[in-house]
């Protein structure tokens, strides 16, 4: 990033940046089968305080989560609601679900379950960052491009087409994790997304 960048961007924010992160195993980091966790919160913080932005990263990943089983929608309604009793705002909630789901629901269904999520977002004004399901791009893109195209707060970003499954260096062997690197380079990627939305807004 350039200096000029890195000048635009400061001068824009004059507060911090409020993010808040849902998810399941993906968000939380889950390496090593479980017995660590390396979020890619850790690199998204460490990529804004490169960049001279003031951001303040609320990480709300838990394994096994699903997005249809609504546990996700309530921890999403609480923090927008502590949030707003506050007097506050989120300003962006990056959204990455729906893994768990895969082998039980249907495509349709899933999605369904995560426009719930968008929508609880849209309520309280904040806007989404919402990420295609990484194993499943192309089941899925078609909804989530759909959906963006009608909403003003909802933009799609394709993290699995810049993260594939191919790249050994970043997956697991357990096929459904990635490795820190992996979780690092996800923080690089969500972090070059959402500057190209904070620099536009």
């Amino acid at each position: 990033m350039t200096t000029e960048q890195q000048s635009n961007i400061s001068s824009m924010a004059k507060k911090p940046l409020l993010l808040y992160l849902l998810g399941d195993s993906l968000t939380e980091g889950y390496i090593n089968f479980g017995t660590d966790f390396h979020s890619y919160s850790i690199n998204l913080q460490k990529r804004f305080k490169q960049a001279g932005i003031e951001v303040v990263i609320k990480e709300e990943g838990v394994s096994g989560d699903r997005v249809l089983s609504k546990d996700m929608e309530k921890r999403l309604r609480e923090f927008l609601e502590e949030v707003s009793n506050k007097n506050q705002k989120v300003d962006w909630i990056i959204i990455l679900g729906g893994t768990n789901d895969l082998f039980s629901s249907s495509a349709q269904r899933i999605f369904e379950g995560l426009k719930k999520l968008y929508n609880v977002c849209e309520e309280y004004n904040a806007k989404v960052l919402a990420m295609s399901i990484l194993e499943f791009r192309a089941v899925y893109n078609g909804f989530f491009r759909d959906y963006a195209e009608t909403s003003e707060n909802v933009t799609f970003y394709d993290l699995a087409k810049d993260l594939p499954y191919e790249d050994n260096l970043y997956w697991d062997p357990d096929g459904l994790h990635l490795t820190s690197d992996g979780y690092d380079h996800m923080g690089d990627l969500i972090f070059e997304s959402l500057y190209k939305e904070i620099k536009s807004s």
